[in-house]
């Protein structure tokens, strides 16, 4: 299969931005820098986000050590500073999978592939907001407190995925680990399952 996206990716430490979801960083590893003023520069703000799964002990990941599963986003410059730090905003697009993962002399670069997202009835849909409903009870049973923002999103009208990606991204107490479960995880069901599950190993 032909690869979707050929194009530059940066390697976050522990960073997520999920599809639909707006991030802003503070970018100043040269890696990284480099990778976004290419994705500027040659794909149109085009790039994949992807944490590296390691201890963090070595200052640059070996291959092995990069998750498979990232999100191509469209990264803009707000502000460089006088170090050369990037002030940047991405927005999530969608899921991808690396095909294959190439080590530049600057950056990182990729081929993917799209994944795909499980198409909800409307009758499906309608019962797992409700479930969503029901789980940010949970949270709050748990951890006492919930983002604000993410309770007026269920009110909102996003769609379930939607809800969940937010979720999943915004809530402060899951690892790294399994954000990118949830991250790599096609059904929005198990997506919701993966998410409890983490909310309550971080009590």
């Amino acid at each position: 299969m032909a690869a979707n996206f050929i194009g530059p990716v940066l390697v976050t430490t522990g960073n997520f931005v999920f599809p639909k979801v707006e991030m802003e960083l503070e970018v100043g590893r040269k890696a990284g820098v480099s990778a976004i003023n290419e994705a500027i520069g040659k794909f149109d703000g085009q790039i994949v986000l992807v944490p590296r799964m390691d201890d963090l002990k070595a200052d640059i990941p070996q291959l092995d050590d990069i998750a498979k599963v990232g999100t191509l986003c469209h990264v803009k410059v707000h502000k460089t500073h006088e170090d050369g730090t990037l002030a940047v905003s991405f927005h999530g697009q969608r899921r991808v999978s690396l095909t294959k993962l190439n080590e530049g002399a600057a950056f990182y670069s990729a081929e993917t592939e799209y994944l795909a997202e499980a198409e909800l009835t409307e009758e499906a849909e309608q019962q797992l907001i409700s479930r969503i409903i029901d789980s940010l009870q949970h949270i709050l049973d748990v951890h006492g407190a919930v983002p604000q923002n993410l309770i007026s999103d269920v009110s909102g009208g996003l769609k379930a995925t939607q809800i969940i990606d937010k979720l999943a991204q915004f809530l402060p107490y899951l690892t790294v680990g399994k954000r990118q479960e949830i991250l790599e995880e096609a059904d929005p069901v198990k997506r919701l399952d993966l998410l409890l599950e983490g909310t309550s190993q971080g009590k």
